[in-house]
């Protein structure tokens, strides 16, 4: 629980409220967050990342010379789990994500975190730390969770 707006407010975040994740609540009632309010926005360079999730699922599974007769229920399948590799991708890059966000998190409270063992992960990482020493960051706070009223939503900073 947060408390902000000199006292008038009490902000709660709920890792998991009934069906929903990452959840924030103001008098019981749910807070539209950051990430939800900025849905509605288009975006239109995720549509190139969907295209070259398509043609990479197709560059894995289609090898240069073979022979390939499929019937119409494979190909069904194929093009079922062409549309849906981007799924995949997308659970894979977040994952990722969340060990370097966890990395640098703990590492900004000066604990000291074990290098992930997973390369990508690895490498975010290393541009973590680069960044860190080379712009000589200070934090003033971390994991600091905010509520615009007057906008009614909010978010972790």
């Amino acid at each position: 629980m947060t408390i902000m707006y000199d006292g008038d407010v009490e902000l709660v975040f709920h890792e998991r409220l009934g069906r929903k994740q990452h959840v924030y609540t103001v008098d019981d009632k749910i807070v539209d967050n950051v990430t939800k309010v900025l849905g509605i926005i288009a975006k239109p360079a995720l549509l190139g990342w969907v295209a070259k999730m398509c043609g990479e699922y197709v560059a894995k599974n289609v090898k240069p010379g073979a022979a390939y007769q499929m019937d119409e229920v494979q190909i069904d399948q194929f093009i079922a789990e062409m549309k849906t590799y981007r799924f995949k991708k997308s659970k894979e890059a977040m994952a990722i994500g969340t060990i370097v966000h966890k990395f640098a998190e703990m590492y900004a409270k000066t604990l000291k975190p074990d290098f992930p063992t997973n390369p990508q992960a690895r490498i975010g990482v290393e541009a973590f730390l680069k960044f860190w020493d080379e712009y000589d960051v200070e934090p003033i706070d971390i994991e600091r969770r905010v509520l615009s009223r007057k906008e009614n939503y909010c978010g972790t900073v």
